[in-house]
């Protein structure tokens, strides 16, 4: 059974050395750590040299095997910043024993403080999976605690650039072999480079019998050699092309769909018929889904909560509590929450609460999106673009159209995917503020615009606000009270309450739409999980490496079901990037 957490590293300290007592290695040599990784990895790999060719709609992406104190990963950060470079740095590190944030303080001790702290500040706990985290507008880091092999053969990525700096190839076997290099050559792009302070002779083989073309240069310091590696090829800068995407619906998918494209320089229209949940609902909780067992998909909601939580300034950290409903519910709470830490989750008299959890500012979010007021009927394709309609009316057109239309059916002809839960929602004003969310039969937030939503009842055959429902609703709001509007908001679901988030097929043929993506059916996690979701469908229009792995990008598919249902024997692929 795979585990939430990963144990950090156990390393002592030889004064400003640290030491990796389960490899018997350093993780830099003694005072003379920057210099050493600055000549192996930078400089040897000629990055700045490289990113003097990119352009706004370019992005250059280094692979780092040992993430270890992220070293490497601040010096390259400090690099791209000086170096004026235009694009997006993906910088990718794979790292099976993360180190303590005690440990990572002590970074401070060679780099400057500012640096690091802006490394802490976003550092994740060692959850066991990926962890996806922006430094500014411009660079992402993806840091994958789990083990390299597995975790590169889930990876969809063209690296242009790869840091090979895991320990000596003696001490650390699981990462210097022919299975790990082999993923190396087959995630490069053409032209791309590879550099290690290694020179042994069976990391040379390895290397060249994966395709590599190996060269000794100077190496640094004492040591008077290390290894550059080269795959076969012209290397260019990896681009996309200007496009103009239509994002329809201005709920929680559609907003952060567009934030996710205004950082790719993409002219995106958002349109919107002004009758989405996120208009009448104004918070959401935001919080992990979780189960006794640490399965692909409660890591995935794990790294999507992180995500959503991190640099976003309409998610408000109140903190969160769960009031189980019976006792079945609370054993089984006191199983997941024994696994993780207690600055994470904890049991307490009230029931079970989340310190870093909390809510979004939904309607806030959405109303601050320019966008279209619309409504859109049809969407047809002609010639190399799609044209969106309202009646015999072109509304826009566009040569990506994204489907994020919550509740209400795409304009285009597909199967029901998704069930519809209308829920009811209160706002109201209290005597007593409420200082985080309480969710049980009845979920309350904190105060936001002088009022506390409520809500908590949900019936598929709920059409307007009766008073019998809103009633029942405000009988669990034990502090004085007054209502002030009540609205029926529609929750869309999946049958698996995973989202759909993918490439939109021709549900006939079952193949790929060229320019349509869908994401919908977010369920009531919908605003812990689009965040995320809509990385993953901007890196499927711009090719840049993937957010989510291949495991998870099979789970969201939206033509999953159409496979599972169906005797159709068609595998499904995820692309690779060259």
């Amino acid at each position: 059974m795979t585990d939430y957490l990963l144990p950090c590293a156990n390393i002592s300290w030889q004064n400003n050395t640290p030491y990796a007592k389960d490899f018997n290695d350093i993780y830099w040599s003694r005072e003379v750590g920057v210099q050493e990784k600055t000549h192996v990895f930078l400089t040897a790999g000629q990055l700045t040299k490289r990113w003097d060719q990119l352009h706004s709609r370019s992005y250059f992406t280094i692979a780092e095997l040992g993430f270890g104190f992220g070293l490497n990963f601040l010096l390259t950060v400090d690099a791209w910043r000086k170096s004026g470079a235009q694009g997006i740095l993906h910088f990718i590190s794979f790292e099976q024993h993360p180190v303590s944030v005690t440990d990572l303080k002590r970074l401070q001790e060679l780099l400057p403080s500012t640096l690091v702290d802006e490394l802490l500040d976003v550092y994740p706990q060692p959850f066991h999976g990926r962890h996806v985290i922006w430094f500014g507008d411009n660079i992402r880091l993806t840091l994958i605690f789990d083990n390299a092999l597995t975790s590169m053969r889930a990876l969809t990525a063209g690296v242009d650039a790869w840091y090979v700096d895991g320990f000596s190839p003696k001490n650390n076997e699981s990462l210097w072999n022919k299975r790990v290099f082999g993923q190396l050559f087959r995630l490069s792009r053409q032209g791309a480079t590879l550099t290690t302070y290694s020179v042994a002779g069976a990391v040379r083989r390895e290397l060249s019998n994966a395709g590599f073309t190996i060269m000794r240069v100077p190496g640094f310091g004492r040591k008077r050699e290390m290894l550059s590696a080269t795959k076969t090829g012209h290397w260019q800068p990896a681009s996309y092309p200007h496009k103009r995407v239509a994002i329809l619906g201005k709920g929680v998918a559609g907003a952060f769909l567009n934030e996710a494209l205004a950082k790719r320089n993409l002219s995106v229209a958002v349109i919107d018929d002004d009758d989405s949940t996120s208009k009448r609902v104004s918070q959401l909780a935001i919080y992990p889904s979780l189960a006794i067992n640490a399965e692909h998909r409660y890591r995935f909601s794990l790294s999507a909560f992180a995500y959503t939580t991190r640099h976003n300034p309409y998610f408000h950290q109140s903190g969160l509590t769960i009031k189980p409903k019976d006792q079945r519910e609370s054993d089984r709470w006191q199983r997941i929450v024994r696994q993780f830490p207690n600055t994470f989750v904890e049991e307490t008299e009230s029931g079970i609460y989340f310190p870093e959890a909390g809510w979004l500012a939904s309607r806030q979010m959405t109303d601050e999106v320019a966008s279209q007021q619309s409504t859109v009927d049809s969407v047809q394709r002609v010639g190399d673009t799609w044209q969106l309609r309202n009646q015999s009316k072109i509304v826009t057109t566009a040569d990506i159209v994204i489907f994020a239309t919550g509740a209400r059916q795409a304009p285009v002809s597909m199967p029901s995917l998704i069930n519809i839960i209308p829920g009811l929602a209160l706002s109201i004003s209290l005597d007593s503020a409420v200082d985080q969310v309480h969710s049980g039969k009845t979920t309350i937030y904190p105060e936001h615009a002088g009022l506390h939503t409520v809500s908590g009842i949900y019936d598929k055959d709920l059409t307007t606000p009766s008073k019998k429902h809103v009633q029942t609703l405000l009988s669990n709001i034990h502090e004085e009270h007054k209502l002030v509007t009540s609205a029926v908001g529609l929750r869309a679901a999946t049958r698996d309450r995973l989202p759909l988030c993918g490439m939109m097929p021709d549900w006939l043929t079952l193949e790929d739409q060229p320019g349509l993506y869908l994401l919908q059916g977010l369920g009531s996690h919908g605003g812990t999980t689009s965040r995320l979701c809509a990385e993953h469908i901007a890196n499927l229009i711009t090719g840049e490496p993937f957010a989510l792995d291949r495991p998870m990008q099979r789970a969201l598919a939206p033509i999953r079901f159409q496979l599972r249902d169906s005797s159709n024997t068609r595998t499904l692929i995820t692309p690779s990037i060259s």
